[in-house]
């Protein structure tokens, strides 16, 4: 491919160019060859240089020199390319960086784009970049302006200088700039007051766009200030639907409010934008206790017209964890409702209650047959913390391990793995998903048959198979539910023990582990572990010490080999 970019076809050249980035690390030779090409008189042939070095995470100081001469290239897809080649490296000289500023103000904006996302990607600008981003805020270009922000928003820290600098850009003219300037304060932890009262003001913006960024940026704040919060309240009463919605997202993302501030929140439930509806009832989501009348102006939004608002006040109440019979039975009877999302957010919501009545799982129950399988898992999640499930129900979940859909299958085996205790008749339809073609139902109805104290033969001659399942963390779980039954047949143990020879270390030391909580094994038994402590693998070699270890008495032989075990390289 490499004498191929010498080709006398530039169709060629271009094609081998192109070949050759599809390879993860590229020789020097390879890489010298690629940047002959940037002396192309074909742009195209630049450009795919270009693009492929661009893939390679490591550039000597030499190929980067060449992309830096390439910026000034007379063709823009190449300039451009050239910019995203040198964004792909981690650190960039502060030469480099220079060159990478002065591209900010080519003429073609997505030049200036790949030359700030470039700036972007490095982790930290000295105060000699950040000054030259800083000055290019009076350029006459505004997207030379909002590329600048733009690459402001990458650090995690400005200093106070910078972060006045962008909020004097809250006054450009043109909106993309100033949402710019807003996005990159939303990436600082601690913004002061006077900063925050700057943003709030942006709220009031004829752009929305640049109000949701306003938004955004106060949403980062951990902590807002009383005043703040205060200035955001009165936002409710702003004429702007868009105003009065982002103050509301702000609030929504402090842990504690005052009484006052969500009863204003309560308010807004009752706006006549359903955006602003919606922002209200979500906004309460995040406050870990609600009161009674909050509750209850919630459960009110059941009978909003708007199904994304009902699902919004849905998902506030479902993070509470103690929720009142009127409530319960009010979520109830959203299980019923016509849009299934809506249907979901209330079975999780029911879900999250330790204790729910026999009509509740009943109403669950019956929820295991809707037609949306999202709903169906929901409802099968919402079963799973209940501490005790009657016999029905525990069939009506078995009934789930032949749904068409594998996450309401591993869903239905979770809930009965919740469950101290099956019947018979359960237990013997687990076996049933131990065959299933996702490992992770595999694995659950392995970890919901490692609860149970007593299996029958032929659950264990089932997960004595799955020792052989081609994923780790089944076999493991098999080996771990063979392992706490009180008592191992022959034929199990002789079984387990031929898979001591198993070609996957894996399958050997989930063997060994099954074994290994026997108090008592046969002479037999013991001299295979004895092998096993030769085995390549050492944590095959730690599974079988760890097995002979809980023999009250061994062989003198045994206990040799034991001794020599003490030498081993692994601690």
């Amino acid at each position: 491919l490499v004498e191929l970019l010498k080709d006398e076809d530039r169709f060629v050249q271009s094609s081998a160019a192109d070949a050759l980035g599809n390879q993860s690390t590229l020789s020097d030779t390879t890489i010298a060859a690629l940047v002959e090409l940037f002396k192309d008189e074909d742009s195209d042939i630049r450009r795919s240089a270009t693009n492929t070095l661009g893939k390679q995470s490591i550039l000597s100081d030499t190929t980067i020199a060449a992309l830096v001469e390439l910026l000034k290239d007379e063709d823009r897809f190449v300039r451009r390319s050239a910019a995203d080649a040198l964004g792909n490296q981690s650190t960039l000289s502060d030469t480099t960086i220079a060159a990478l500023v002065e591209l900010l103000k080519d003429e073609d904006r997505y030049v200036q784009w790949s030359a700030a996302n470039a700036l972007g990607n490095q982790s930290t600008l000295s105060d000699a970049t950040m000054a030259a981003l800083v000055e290019l805020f009076k350029d006459k270009n505004s997207n030379v302006r909002r590329s600048a922000a733009n690459t402001m928003g990458s650090q995690s820290t400005l200093s106070d200088a910078t972060i006045a600098a962008l909020v004097e850009l809250f006054k450009d003219e043109n909106s993309y700039v100033r949402r710019s300037a807003a996005d990159a304060l939303g990436n600082q932890s601690t913004l002061s007051d006077a900063t925050i009262a700057a943003l709030i003001e942006l709220f009031k913006d004829e752009d929305r766009y640049v109000q949701w960024s306003a938004a955004n940026a106060l949403g980062n704040q951990s902590t807002l200030s009383d005043a703040t919060v205060a200035a955001l309240v009165e936002l409710f009463k702003d004429k702007n639907s868009n105003v009065r919605r982002s103050a509301a997202n702000t609030l929504g993302s402090q842990s504690t409010l005052s009484d006052a501030t969500i009863a204003a929140l309560v308010e807004l439930l009752k706006d006549e934008d359903r955006f602003v509806r919606r922002s209200a009832a979500s906004a309460l989501g995040n406050q870990s206790t609600l009161s009674d009348t909050t509750i209850a102006a919630l459960v009110e939004l059941f009978k909003d017209e708007d199904s994304d608002i009902r699902r919004s006040a849905t998902n506030t109440l479902g993070k509470q964890s103690i929720l009142s019979d009127t409530t319960i039975a009010a979520l109830v009877e959203l299980l019923k409702d016509e849009d299934r999302f809506v249907r979901r957010s209330a079975a999780d919501a029911l879900g999250n209650q330790s204790t729910l009545s026999d009509t509740t799982i009943t109403a669950l129950v019956e929820l295991l047959k809707d037609e949306d399988w999202h709903v169906r898992r929901s409802a099968a999640d919402a079963l799973g913390n209940q501490s005790t499930l009657s016999d029905a129900t525990m069939a009506a979940l078995v009934e789930l391990f032949k749904d068409k859909n594998s996450d309401v299958r591993r869903s239905a085996a979770n809930t009965l793995g919740s469950q101290l205790t099956l019947s018979d008749a359960t237990i013997a339809a687990l076996v049933e998903p131990l065959k299933d073609e996702d490992s992770d139902i595999r694995l659950s109805a392995a970890n919901a048959l490692g609860k149970q104290s007593t299996l029958s033969d032929a659950t264990m001659a089932a997960l004595v198979e799955l020792l052989k399942d081609k994923d780790w963390h089944v076999q493991r779980s098999a080996a771990d539910a063979l392992g706490k039954q009180s008592t191992l047949s022959d034929a199990t143990i002789t079984t387990l023990v031929e898979l001591f020879k198993d070609e996957d270390s894996a399958v050997r030391r989930s063997a060994a582990r099954a074994i290994g909580k026997r108090s008592t094994l046969s002479d037999t038994t013991i001299a295979a572990l004895v092998e096993l402590l030769k085995d390549e693998d050492s944590s095959v070699r730690r599974s079988a010490a760890d097995a002979l270890g809980n023999q009250s008495t061994l062989s003198d032989t045994t206990i040799a080999a034991l001794v020599e075990l003490l030498k081993d390289e692994d601690r």
